[in-house]
């Protein structure tokens, strides 16, 4: 249960708002929302407060500038679904972000300790995801970009020393874990902020 409690407290938001913050100094106001839902997937709540939290924003006149999109392992793990009806879901979310004029920053689904059929789901809707970005890129639409840290945390090619380092129970990260992820999601951002 104390593992459990710490990782509610340890999201990797508030590193970004803190290394983002650094990077721009004292004239910019940043703040960085935690929109994450434990336990949801794209295809059920995590669906839902996604498009609740871009219509508040909208009613608050305040919409996001960016949003980061790291999601999908539930919908594989938990509720056994199928890379392309996740994927499918994701890009609707995707436009509906681009549509209120925010910037999607989409980090391909992590991988974890889980291997078989999963893994290959998993690295199926990575495919995509990554496929998708690029020839939407290539079409010209800005509103999408990767930060792709699939090489930092590469479960079943790492070391047992550094999953140790960087994954609690082999799907949700360890303090440092996490720390490291907001530093690879800050430094997507200021690139794609040209900081």
């Amino acid at each position: 249960m104390k593992a459990e409690i710490e990782k509610i407290k340890v999201p990797w938001s508030p590193r970004v708002q803190e290394k983002l913050q650094q990077k721009l100094g004292g004239d910019w106001n940043i703040e960085v929302v935690n929109g994450g839902v434990g336990s949801a997937g794209v295809l059920d709540r995590l669906n839902d407060a996604f498009r609740q939290q871009l219509s508040s924003a909208r009613s608050a006149g305040r919409p996001y500038h960016f949003i980061t999109f790291e999601a999908g392992i539930n919908d594989l793990l938990l509720q056994n679904r199928n890379a392309p009806e996740i994927f499918e879901r994701m890009k609707e979310l995707w436009a509906l972000a681009n549509a209120e004029g925010s910037t999607v920053a989409v980090i391909p689904t992590l991988p974890t300790n889980v291997a078989g059929e999963r893994e290959q789901q998993r690295l199926a809707l990575t495919a995509k995801v990554r496929e998708y970005v690029k020839q939407q890129r290539a079409a010209g639409n800005k509103g999408l970009f990767i930060i792709d840290v699939e090489q930092t945390f590469a479960y079943l090619s790492l070391s047992p020393e550094r999953r140790a380092q960087l994954f609690d129970d082999g799907v949700h990260l360890t303090v440092y874990g996490y720390e490291l992820l907001g530093d690879l999601v800050t430094q997507g951002l200021a690139n794609a902020m040209d900081l």
